[in-house]
């Protein structure tokens, strides 16, 4: 018999804590009767308007950070807005990194990525033309944008670059919601700014102009 070690997967599951407080008088709570208890209508009244918020956060939500690179390889870049996926707090996880390894000049670059969090990098893609490629670490959940000009990328250009992910205060709580989440194509511009009226007419557009699931060259 041989001998050799069992393998595991790693399973990384984000958990957001709810916490909230509430200030009520023991005097006003032991005046109250059954049918009128003021902590569980405060209880209540808090579950309303965290459903409410969470509702919102569902359409509207937009997870917002801001990235710092330890160095910035020529030809490569992330983009302004939109760069980096949720989860991946460099304060509670520490850096990220950016593995490069130039294969050729102007002709072959490969690039690997681990979020905060990960030991391990994920698979690394081959690119070998200019544009904007999604970089997915170990735990593919997580994910980079890099923007790369190949024809400026230097010959023996390789290394580690550590890359550390703040989130943006105002939206720290939030994840991306359906208005992030789905590309203009699938979208419908409101002509006021508060939104339209739901009409038949937006029904039928959504139906017969939008895409919603493509397979096998056609769509549904």
């Amino acid at each position: 018999m041989a001998e050799s070690n069992s393998e595991f997967d790693q399973v990384v599951v984000p958990i957001r804590a709810i916490v909230s407080n509430l200030d009520v008088s023991n005097f006003a709570e032991e005046q109250q009767d059954d049918t009128n208890m003021q902590m569980a209508t405060q209880l209540m009244k808090k579950m309303k308007a965290l459903g409410r918020t969470i509702g919102q956060k569902l359409i509207t939500g937009n997870y917002a950070t801001t990235y710092t690179l330890s160095a910035t390889p020529t030809g490569l870049s992330i983009p302004a807005t939109g760069a980096v996926g949720p989860n991946q707090d460099s304060r509670r996880h520490g850096p990220g990194s950016l593995l490069i390894d130039t294969v050729t000049a102007a002709t072959t670059l490969d690039i690997a990525y681990r979020a905060p969090g990960d030991s391990r990098y994920g698979t690394a893609q081959t690119i070998t033309a200019d544009g904007t490629y999604t970089l997915q670490s170990f735990n593919s959940s997580k994910w980079v944008k890099v923007t790369v000009d190949i024809s400026a990328v230097v010959s023996g250009t390789a290394g580690e670059v550590a890359l550390r992910v703040t989130p943006i205060s105002a939206t720290e709580p939030e994840w991306d919601g359906l208005a992030a989440l789905c590309p203009t194509s699938q979208t419908i511009s409101s002509t006021g700014t508060d939104g339209d009226e739901l009409s038949f007419e937006v029904l039928d557009r959504l139906i017969d102009e939008m895409v919603k699931v493509r397979s096998a060259g056609s769509s549904s």
